[in-house]
């Protein structure tokens, strides 16, 4: 699996999206574009939290690149960089700017010691832990997690990290999740 170098942007991504996808997706993302009423099967609709959080970029990645049917591949069509700035416009449809934003200040809370302000795991307390904090700068490590594996890391802990399912809600940790994609992706403003 190829992962970017650069940091995909889903503003970039939004032009790409406009120009090749609206058409089967739909300009607000929820598979309901004019091809789509042809196609045997629906297309996905990108504003459907319970199938976008059970998805990693890995895997939509993929159905990008080689295409699902009724989707087509890519591949041929569009450069990686561009593949990946798509992907995660795609992905900005299951979130907002002000959910990211609320997941900052979770974040900077509860998280940031450990973890860094950027997100690397360099945290002031990260040095006292005998397991290292997660980088959520890696992308090799991210790209293959879906939105629901990060959920349940937070809200049920792992040693060294604590359980947050007594301290936040579920509604927050959402918050969060979506905010810890954001070390590796350029969200909308």
């Amino acid at each position: 699996m190829l992962f970017p170098s650069d940091i995909p942007s889903a503003l970039t991504g939004r032009a790409i999206f406009e120009a090749n996808c609206i058409d089967c997706h739909g300009m607000d993302g929820r598979g309901d574009g004019p091809k789509s009423l042809s196609l045997s099967r629906k297309p996905r609709n990108f504003t459907d939290k319970k199938i976008m959080r059970s998805k990693s970029p890995e895997s939509l990645f993929k159905t990008i690149t080689a295409g699902k049917t009724p989707m087509p591949a890519w591949k041929s069509f569009l450069t990686e960089k561009q593949r990946w700035d798509v992907l995660f416009y795609a992905w900005s449809f299951s979130t907002t700017p002000q959910k990211i934003a609320a997941g900052k200040v979770i974040y900077d809370k509860y998280c940031r010691r450990c973890h860094g302000l950027k997100g690397d795991g360099k945290g002031s307390s990260a040095k006292k832990l005998r397991k290292k904090p997660q980088d959520f700068t890696d992308k090799k490590t991210m790209f293959v997690r879906s939105r629901n594996d990060l959920f349940n890391q937070i809200k049920k802990g792992s040693k060294p990290m604590p359980a947050f399912d007594n301290q936040l809600t579920d509604e927050e940790i959402w918050s969060v999740v979506d905010y810890l994609w954001t070390f590796t992706y350029q969200p909308l403003p």
